[in-house]
Parts: structure tokens; sequence; C-alpha cells
């Protein structure tokens, strides 16, 4: 009785949690898309970045990755996966939106990680991109498959404006 209690209390949260951060566009979890052309929520965004996570092979194609859409001043962030590698079919596995990203600001999907390093830790983070400077204004860390919010003050990014 005692676990029934405690599968019934915890379980919801956590399919709850999933697209917490995507606001409109949750309806987007689960799809299948070959192109963001696919994704009917995505119209009129632009894909501004991406990137593979894990190890790159010629002999497979990737299995997970993050796409950041741009539209003025909103970004969204998809974490996605290859389900079907020969039609090049992925899944919405989970989405985080920005809204009034300013011009001086940009998404960040890599270089980003907590002051005390947490071995392969997917950070996606709002930075100021052109001070000396970075300044972290918001970070989220993808931890089973949904995205949480992070105190911005453990986090650090890389500047390439140093390099």
């Amino acid at each position: 009785m005692k676990y029934s209690l405690i599968f019934l209390f915890f379980i919801p949260q956590l399919c709850f949690s999933q697209g917490k951060y995507s606001y409109e566009f949750s309806s987007l979890l689960e799809k299948k898309f070959v192109t963001e052309k696919d994704l009917s929520l995505l119209k009129g965004f632009r894909y501004e970045q991406g990137i593979i996570l894990g190890e790159i092979s010629e002999s497979a194609p990737y299995y997970l990755a993050f796409e950041v859409f741009r539209k003025a001043n909103v970004r969204v962030v998809i974490f996605e996966k290859m389900v079907n590698p020969e039609t090049k079919t992925k899944s919405v596995i989970e989405v985080l939106k920005f809204s009034n990203v300013l011009k001086n600001q940009e998404v960040r999907v890599s270089g980003c990680s907590r002051k005390n390093p947490y071995p392969d830790e997917k950070i996606v983070a709002v930075v100021t991109n052109n001070t000396p400077k970075l300044k972290i204004l918001q970070a989220f860390v993808l931890k089973n498959s949904r995205f949480e919010k992070l105190d911005i003050k453990k986090i650090k990014c890389i500047n390439e404006i140093d390099y």
C-alpha cells in the first residue's frame, strides 16, 4: 500500500514535467518530423543553430540533437531523437521556449557547464553576446529527458571574445 501511494504521487509529477517550459509549443512533444517544415507550430520560424549530442560516427547516424529556431524575439529549442535513420525521421522529446530574447542575447546549446561540472550534462542558456564579461540570464539542464531550471550563479559559459 505504501509503495502504491508513492507510485501514484510521483509518476504523475514526472509525466507532467515534460514540456513544462514549452508553453504553447507543448503539442510538439512526440511529434515525428523530417524537417522543421513538418512541424506546423514552427511556421515562420527559421533554423538558427543545432548540435549533435554524443559521438558522431560515419557508420551510424546521430541519435540525439538540440535544434534552435528563431522568430522575432522568440527562440524555441527542440531536443530530438532519430527514430528512423533510413527516412531521417526524428521525434521531439522535449521543447524549451524563450521569449523576449534581445538583439544582444543568444541561446547557447553548447559551451556551458556548472562551475562544479557534472559529466555529460546538457545545458541550454540565454546569454548576452556582445560584452567582454559574458552574462548568463537563464539556464536549463536536460535531466531525464526534461528541462529543469538552474541557478545562473552556478553556471559558466565559454566566452568566444576571450579567445
